[in-house]
């Protein structure tokens, strides 16, 4: 007579697993959806500069090697059971040293407590691909690129082999809030960046 309620139970128990397997979205898609608007906004930003004349290409270039530099050296100290991604800011200085310009000031990185590294990761590797359209567009309208951070192909190769570990639920509550805290972290990185980018260049005059 106890069985009856205990399978019953289960079976109440199961069915609503398997449902909220298929309503919880993916970790992927999470960090989509809720780092959209600050991503649009810095698509913008960003992409007018990468367009633009050579003087804003190279703030471009600054503000990549602003906001990357922090984050990859608190990357290189989390515990991570995957191979980080590889370093973009010696490949930045380099172009950076092309153009004869300065390196700018790092801007912190301001990673909450307990966040989830992989939301960094995803952040900082996923740009790879917005990267890859910027350079067709230069490709494309003529413009003359500096040889080593755009052209570079080792981080969409490292981001394509990463988009797997998204693949998988993300609990908001737990482990994707953390993951999308990271994400935001690095955003918030390059948004500093940009704005520093742009005092310095009104501050500069015409």
């Amino acid at each position: 007579p106890c069985r009856e309620p205990s399978i019953a139970n289960f079976i109440v128990w199961a069915r609503r697993e398997v449902k909220q397997s298929f309503e919880t979205p993916l970790l992927r898609d999470e960090l989509r959806r809720s780092t959209r608007q600050i991503h649009d906004l810095l698509d913008a930003d960003l992409g007018q500069l990468a367009l633009g004349t050579l003087p804003q290409f190279g703030q471009f270039l600054q503000v990549q090697y602003a906001a990357r530099l922090s984050a990859e050296k608190w990357i290189a100290l989390q515990f991570l059971d995957w191979a980080p991604p590889p370093v973009q800011t010696d490949l930045l200085a380099m172009d950076l040293e092309h153009l004869g310009l300065p390196l700018t000031e790092p801007v912190p990185f301001d990673a909450p407590a307990h966040c989830d590294p992989i939301g960094a990761v995803w952040a900082l590797a996923g740009s790879s691909l917005g990267n890859r359209m910027i350079l067709q567009k230069r490709d494309t309208m003529g413009l003359v690129t500096p040889p080593h951070f755009l052209p570079n192909a080792a981080m969409p190769a490292y981001f394509k082999a990463f988009r797997q570990r998204l693949e998988r639920p993300a609990d908001c509550s737990t482990k994707g809030g953390f993951a999308i805290a990271a994400a935001n972290a690095v955003f918030a990185s390059f948004t500093k960046a940009t704005k520093d980018a742009r005092e310095i260049a009104l501050a500069s005059g015409p």
